[in-house]
């Protein structure tokens, strides 16, 4: 059914709201009242309208603890609000937290089936676990507030993340590149989950995972196949055996980020075995090792929304250690 208004017109109107928002918290600052969360996030969303970029789902991006109208006295940016970022962030009285990943652990950070019917908690539940109540209680008690950036923040412009060509890319995989010294190989991948790796000069695996190691600063770098493959076609994919099939079939070598092992290991191991002539390996990485730099280039791009407040880059870390090898 035809609605009488054009998409170009619907997002001309969105865009005109947005900047009205953007428009009153001026006049409020302007007045002498706080900067609050809830206007930070506007002056973010007015931004991406000006790049093009209309929020018109939610996504699972939005406040996850806090009042909106909380006044700001400072931003941390993360990858991941743990409690120990947030015990850094309340003490730096950073009391804006704009994670990347989730606060709850849920991807919608819903810790409870049967929310607010305390006599029927099913099993599993999260919402009356300890952790929770910490993590809840740590925020109340310091007036965090946590906005999550995900979906969108793959979506945003930032300035001098480029690929290869000088052309915007995806800020999580172009901060990514530039970690590597690989943006001048950033190249398009036709089908697949990811469409986006890298074509490198010829290595060794065993020289490419030397390097990913060197420039993440991580122990955390797992493989599969040969050492001495020889790579020049370095694939890009996220987590699951299903989402990478394609990019197994026509890359020298498939970067992961977070993989589910369960089935992709057993899958190309068992085609080496048999000696096939793809897949030929895997090279796995964390995903804070993967996306934590993303959060860290945000913080300059986010600094103008801010007023002058300080805003940082709080890293959530490894998410686990590693023994080094034992020596006989």
């Amino acid at each position: 059914m035809k609605t009488g208004i054009s998409r170009r017109d619907l997002n001309k109107c969105i865009s005109a709201a947005l900047l009205f928002g953007a428009a009153s918290a001026r006049q409020a600052l302007a007045a002498g009242a706080p900067l609050t969360a809830a206007q930070v996030v506007d002056r973010i969303k007015q931004r991406m309208a000006q790049q093009g970029v209309i929020w018109s789902y939610p996504g699972s991006d939005g406040f996850k603890i806090g009042n909106p109208d909380t006044p700001v006295t400072g931003v941390a940016t993360t990858f991941q609000a743990t409690h120990d970022v947030l015990q850094r962030a309340a003490a730096a009285k950073l009391n804006l937290i704009i994670t990347h990943e989730r606060m709850f652990w849920d991807y919608q950070d819903e810790v409870t089936t049967l929310q607010d019917d305390a006599p029927y908690l099913v099993p599993g539940s999260l919402a009356m676990d300890p952790v929770t109540i910490a993590k809840r209680k740590l925020c109340e008690d310091n007036n965090l507030v946590v906005w999550r950036f995900h979906d969108y923040h793959h979506q945003t412009l930032i300035p001098g993340v480029r690929d290869g060509k000088a052309q915007p890319v995806d800020p999580i995989l172009g901060s990514f590149s530039e970690q590597l010294n690989w943006a001048k190989y950033y190249t398009t991948m036709p089908g697949g989950f990811v469409q986006r790796g890298y074509q490198i000069p010829a290595m060794k695996l065993k020289d490419v995972a030397r390097h990913m190691r060197e420039k993440l600063g991580t122990c955390d770098i797992r493989v599969i196949g040969d050492p001495d493959l020889m790579v020049q076609r370095i694939g890009v994919t996220a987590h699951l055996l299903r989402e990478s099939l394609e990019r197994l079939q026509d890359a020298d070598v498939v970067l992961f980020s977070e993989v589910q092992e369960i089935d992709t290991f057993d899958y190309v191991r068992d085609a080496i075995s048999l000696g096939l002539p793809s897949p030929k390996g895997i090279i796995a990485i964390s995903h804070e090792a993967f996306e934590e730099q993303a959060s860290a280039v945000l913080k300059t791009w986010l600094k103008p929304m801010a007023s002058g407040l300080p805003v940082k880059h709080i890293p959530s870390g490894a998410p686990y250690w590693t023994l080094p090898p034992e020596r006989s």
